[in-house]
């Protein structure tokens, strides 16, 4: 009897080790899948985390580019501006026809504040002072208008100044401002406010400064010389 009493107590604690061990077993595979199920996914609160840093990121490369765009177009119309002034230097020391057969003219750009989003270039033809004359558009026997150019997009001469001073914001304004080029020199004549360097050496300036402004508020600037010599700055 107590060898059989042995044996059943012996059994019973075999089968409480198995037991114990199968739940030790499933409590670490419970375990093992809870962490798996963790590590595989995100909360809620993580995904709006990075979705909130994407948006601010894409805001600020945004506002970036379109800040780049406009300070490229602006340098880009400011140098066309540029070269319509050299183009029209060349006009005035070469040989350029204006109307149906005057080969003998100077040519001159004309700026005026009261229209800003335009500029002309002109042949000193009509009347031979070194400025813009066209009482009447329609004619080239009354209009010296060689070509007309328009700032679009909300670009515009923002400011005229002669002289060119140190810079866009503290220069000498004037209303209107005439830059003629007469050959062989490729000096240019630059007049202010009607009032001719043609006609009176007096009035003839040094430099004077084409102001041109973007919609933003920002600012590039034409520098002729009365040397000839044009800059963008």
């Amino acid at each position: 009897m107590a060898i059989e009493r042995i044996r059943h107590i012996h059994s019973f604690s075999s089968v409480g080790s198995v037991v114990r061990g199968s739940e030790r077993t499933r409590s670490k595979k419970g375990s093992d899948a809870a962490e798996a199920s963790s590590d595989g996914g995100y909360t809620l609160i993580e995904l709006m985390v990075v979705t909130a840093i994407f948006v601010i990121i894409s805001s600020i490369l945004l506002a970036n580019y379109s800040k780049f765009g406009a300070a490229i177009t602006l340098e880009n119309l400011t140098y066309d501006v540029a070269l319509s002034v050299s183009q029209t230097q060349v006009y005035g020391i070469a040989v350029q026809r204006f109307g149906a057969g005057n080969f003998g003219a100077s040519y001159g750009m004309h700026f005026a504040s009261s229209d800003p989003t335009s500029y002309q270039i002109f042949a000193d033809a009509v009347i031979e002072n070194g400025l813009y004359d066209c009482p009447d558009s329609s004619s080239s026997a009354t209009c010296e208008l060689q070509q007309a150019s328009t700032l679009a997009g909300g670009f515009s001469v923002g400011r005229l100044c002669v002289p060119a001073g140190a810079d866009a914001s503290t220069c000498t304004a004037v209303s209107k401002l005439d830059i003629l080029f007469r050959r062989p020199e490729p000096d240019a004549l630059i007049s202010a406010n009607d009032l001719s360097c043609l006609l009176s050496l007096a009035n003839c300036q040094q430099n004077a400064r084409i102001v041109v402004r973007s919609p933003r508020g920002d600012t590039k600037s034409i520098i002729v010389e009365a040397t000839g010599q044009i800059s963008v700055r």
